[in-house]
């Protein structure tokens, strides 16, 4: 017969993942009804699945931080991209179809070029003669 997990333990670790219990500990597979403390957002996650590590707790709030993630990425990445192509960013990412003013090094123009474009092979448009410049 398996061991019932300590009570006070469960409750613990639901703490450390960011859950306050709502009822007492209902067993390793039932679902335990939860708040976040990040969130306040419900959740109903089984304490087996936290214990596992299948689930971090809110999904609300592990949607979120994968997101932030993601993000963090993406402009890192881009910024990467833009440097790599002769531009230095001048303002901080705002999309890959957004304007993004910047400074092309080789001619030291202020110019505006849309990330996709410069990952598809755009190059600086004031050296091709079609762009306003910005006054440096």
């Amino acid at each position: 017969m398996p061991r019932r997990m300590d009570a006070a333990l469960a409750v613990a670790i639901m703490h450390a993942v960011g859950l306050e219990p709502l009822e007492p500990y209902p067993g390793s597979n039932a679902a335990w009804n939860c708040r976040c403390l990040n969130c306040a957002h419900r959740v109903a996650p089984t304490f087996g699945s936290v214990r596992s590590g299948a689930t971090s707790g809110c999904r609300r709030c592990g949607r979120a931080a994968a997101d932030a993630r993601r993000l963090a990425v993406g402009r890192e990445r881009a910024e990467a991209d833009l440097r790599a192509a002769g531009f230095e960013p001048l303002e901080p990412y705002p999309g890959a179809r957004a304007r993004w003013r910047c400074r092309h090094l080789a001619c030291g123009s202020v110019v505006h070029p849309r990330l996709f474009r410069i990952r598809a092979g755009s190059g600086c448009l004031a050296c091709a003669g079609r762009a306003p410049v910005d006054p440096a």
